[in-house]
């Protein structure tokens, strides 16, 4: 007999209330799967559809959260993180990758809790965002 395993419940996004959350996302359709699952939350969700525009906002614009994928074209999100840690208003900002070419099993290898960098494995669903984002906001 198979045992199925249980998904855990979201947790209450009100954690999020008032948030701004900047997305950068090159799939239009990512865009719209991700911001469904924090359209209750209360934050400010904002998206950018490439680095380089993100890039210029964020070095003059502090936020709470941000959330990028790591391959796209141009500026990657890989080069994004790096600069925005250089400098700028968002430089401790918490920082929450979100890519395809790792699986569930790799993201402790692409994070670093205490330099508020999380990984997070494509495609997942709105309870382990939710989770992935309350761990690094604490």
């Amino acid at each position: 007999m198979k045992t199925l395993r249980r998904q855990s419940a979201a947790p209450d996004p009100s954690f999020l209330m008032g948030k701004a959350v900047r997305l950068v996302e090159d799939d239009p359709g990512q865009v719209d799967i991700i911001r469904a699952m924090l359209l209750d939350s209360g934050s400010r969700l904002e998206a950018f559809t490439a680095c380089e525009p993100a890039l210029d906002w964020l070095m003059r614009t502090p936020v709470d959260l941000i959330l990028c994928d790591v391959m796209m074209p141009g500026l990657d999100g890989w080069e994004l993180h790096a600069r925005i840690r250089g400098a700028g208003p968002n430089a401790g900002t918490p920082f929450i990758f979100t890519t395809c070419v790792i699986n569930k099993n790799q993201e402790p290898l692409m994070s670093d809790l205490k330099a508020r960098t999380l990984s997070l494995a494509k495609p997942f669903d709105k309870p382990t965002l939710l989770r992935t984002i309350r761990r690094l906001l604490g």
